[in-house]
Parts: structure tokens; sequence; C-alpha cells
């Protein structure tokens, strides 16, 4: 996918990727492709749920494997209670610039609804909370953070075989939306 963007981009390295973060599967790739291409100067940006933020928990553990107790969060498909080893080690030990950022599940659902309203598709909560990041500028304070004032942002939506209607509905009214 990574190197389908880079095609799209004529090769420019973008400013970040913003991608969400379950087991760790999808990051591994992106990981890989950024390696592939040597943009170690992307920030990748790494968005979860609370209650599933089993990265960030990785993170604050100084890159010791660590486990959630519980998944609590709605974002059902981000819900791994640790990220896979190999990610751990990558995250620890690469020349990668990652930052973990974690949104609300109201957050999410209000931008799978905006992703419904501009683009007319549906998707899961488990990549609508890289959108979330995006939306409530949290992206922006990191790129600011790290002196980047322009650039690409590639935001990485990753899934929505499951969520309907019905689904996204109940989210809204479980949610306040």
């Amino acid at each position: 996918m990574i190197l389908e963007v880079s095609s799209q981009l004529k090769n420019v390295q973008p400013a970040a990727i913003v991608v969400s973060c379950g087991g760790g599967g999808l990051l591994l790739g992106v990981i890989e492709a950024v390696d592939e291409l040597k943009w170690f100067d992307t920030q990748i940006i790494v968005v979860e749920t609370e209650g599933a933020s089993s990265f960030n928990l990785m993170t604050k553990s100084g890159g010791k494997r660590a486990r959630l107790e519980k998944m609590s969060s709605i974002a059902v498909t981000l819900g791994a209670l640790e990220v896979a080893p190999k990610l751990v080690a990558d995250y620890f030990s690469g020349d990668y610039q990652m930052t973990s950022l974690i949104v609300s599940d109201k957050e999410a659902v209000e931008a799978t609804v905006m992703v419904l309203n501009q683009h007319r598709a549906l998707v899961e909560l488990s990549c609508a909370a890289s959108l979330a990041a995006i939306y409530n500028g949290s992206v922006e304070k990191v790129l600011k953070s790290k002196n980047i004032l322009s650039g690409d942002i590639v935001a990485i939506l990753c899934g929505g075989a499951g969520v309907n209607e019905t689904i996204l509905s109940s989210w809204k009214k479980h949610l306040d939306v």
C-alpha cells in the first residue's frame, strides 16, 4: 500500500503517515515500506482509541512487552490486548519517527459520520480513529512540535466490513453523537 502511495506522490516523501493500530500487522507493513523507501523523516503517527491502546501502553513501558488488562473501547477491531512482539522490537530499535496518539470512541464515531457525509463511505471505528486524530488537531500538533510545517499527510483507512447503518446508529446513540 505504501509503495502505491509513493507512486501516487511521485516518490515525494510525505510529512506523515497516520495509521490505526490494533495488534500491529498493518503498522508493521507500513514500517517495512518506510524502511524500503528510506523515508526515515516521515512521521508515523499511530492512533488508537481509549480502551484499546496497547501500542501506547507498549511505548510507555519503555520497549518492554505490555498487555492491557481488558479491552473497553467499542472499536473492537483494535482489540488486541498487546501488540506483536516484532513491533515492540522495531519501535525501539529502528530509525523510525513514531508517535502514539489516543482518541475517544466518541471522536472515532464522529469521524465515521464525517467520512460517510463527505465521501459516502462507511468505515469502522478502528480506521476512523486515524481521521479523528486529524480532525481534532492532534496530528497537526505533533507535526508542529517537530517543526514540520508542510508536506503531504497520508491517512490509511483500513476497513469497513464490520459496520453498517444500524451499527453506526447504535454507536451514535450510545455515545450521544
